[in-house]
């Protein structure tokens, strides 16, 4: 929050095509249309399965090719025993058949039948310039079916620039007078890198060299199989995508003078980067950087960091919240273990120990906030505590009272006059 205050009130506001020399070194926010000009972007000329002509208005520019395996999908089931306290486990083992982009597969170790094929895999990576010695297969326990392309990257089993697969960014990105370079982009998925688009078919070629095996389709993937039939194991497509140009979007970022030559022909004159600020008392606030798809004011823009930091911190908590839980559980478990003697006795002694886990998870929870406000937000903390121990004080006032008064903590009612008649 310190450094959402820091911007709200340091952030110069510019114009992307008419910022000066002036905001250099500064906080700054802008926006614009992320443009790339004239130029346009293909993967090479080496690239046997580039496209057939450069293409245009394109930020990025991908190919990723895919195989039909088998993947072997493990399934364990608990039943508790009625006598003795033990529980039986059983692990059945079933077969799925997905796309994947991570190459071939190996076999699945516990249903022999089910086997794969590399198909022409290998001959497509010959031909994209990857190795000719066959690379060693995945192992199917570390490669889901059905992965995202992005979950796979984070986790080190995608390269999108690795053959046969094929990654470009445009080297002339640009909002106005800000040039964009491959980093930034790659860096902010959310606004630079999704949102693909079908590369067009008249841009694919219809025989690729050393690959005549591959067939055009309508709906611009080149296939092993004929289109419209179903995939066998082994067979393969490759999916041309790219990220057309063009679009808004918002920036609060460091202005610098950072550019390289060959585009400030462009007119481009200053780079972007992260914002490293100081706050009171030379605090380090860490760095600010804000990119956002679409056209937002600086408030706006500081009103969804705001939101974004609130749903982080409630993330953070339920999930401090939920491991603190689980941990006092797994420290009750040898009590659980026990009991499990007899069912009726493990059942109510684990709803014991996780009634119990609840309360002192809870209180953990709430110690570690109230510090942790202490040391933050010393003035809110500080009325809350107040707030708090005016009300502890009410009940110990009122409960001494009743003490000394034989437990009657209100006055005695007073009897009204009777009148009698005549």
């Amino acid at each position: 929050l310190s450094r959402i205050d820091f911007c709200k009130n340091n952030a110069v506001v510019v114009d992307c095509n008419t910022t000066s020399n002036e905001n250099v070194g500064r906080l700054v926010h802008f926006t614009g249309d992320v443009t790339v000009g004239e130029s346009t972007i293909d993967f090479g000329e080496s690239d046997s399965m580039n496209l057939t002509k450069p293409l245009s208005k394109a930020i990025l520019l991908k190919r990723t090719v895919f195989i039909w395996q088998k993947f072997e999908i493990a399934t364990q089931t608990t039943d508790k025993d009625f006598v003795g306290g033990g529980e039986t486990r059983t692990t059945t083992y079933t077969v799925k058949e997905a796309w994947t982009s991570l190459g071939p597969q190996k076999d699945c170790p516990h249903i022999q039948e089910a086997t794969n094929s590399r198909g022409v895999w290998d001959q497509i990576l010959v031909a994209t310039g990857g190795a000719e010695q066959p690379a060693e297969p995945q192992g199917a326990a570390a490669t889901p079916p059905g992965m995202p392309l992005q979950a796979a990257q984070m986790l080190g089993l995608h390269d999108p620039k690795k053959p046969p697969h094929a990654f470009k960014c445009s080297n002339t990105v640009r909002v106005g007078e800000f040039f964009l370079p491959e980093k930034i982009l790659l860096e902010n998925p959310a606004v630079f890198t999704t949102g693909t688009t079908p590369v067009p078919a008249d841009y694919l070629p219809e025989i690729v060299p050393e690959c005549e095996f591959l067939l055009k389709g309508s709906d611009n993937v080149l296939r092993t199989f004929p289109e419209g039939e179903d995939p066998q194991n082994g067979d393969c497509k490759v999916v041309y995508e790219y990220v057309p140009s063009d679009f808004p979007a918002s920036f609060v970022v460091g202005q610098t003078a950072s550019v390289p030559d060959e585009v400030k022909e462009l007119g481009v004159k200053f780079g972007v980067d992260q914002a490293h600020v100081t706050g009171k008392c030379n605090s380090d606030l860490g760095e600010i950087w804000m990119v956002r798809k679409g056209t937002y004011d600086l408030n706006e823009m500081i009103g969804m960091a705001k939101e974004e930091e609130s749903k982080l911190t409630m993330i953070i908590r339920v999930v401090g919240w939920a491991l603190l839980c689980a941990g006092w559980v797994f420290l009750f478990d040898p009590f659980v273990t026990a009991l499990e003697v007899l069912p009726l006795l493990s059942k109510l002694g684990y709803f014991a120990v996780v009634l119990t886990a609840l309360i002192v998870s809870c209180a953990c929870c709430c110690t570690i906030m109230i510090v942790a406000y202490m040391r933050y937000r010393p003035v809110l903390s500080g009325g809350l505590l107040a707030i708090a121990l005016g009300i502890w004080g009410i009940i110990a006032w009122r409960l001494n009272y009743a003490a000394e008064n034989g437990g009657d903590v209100t006055e005695s009612p007073t009897a009204s006059p009777k009148s009698f008649g005549n």
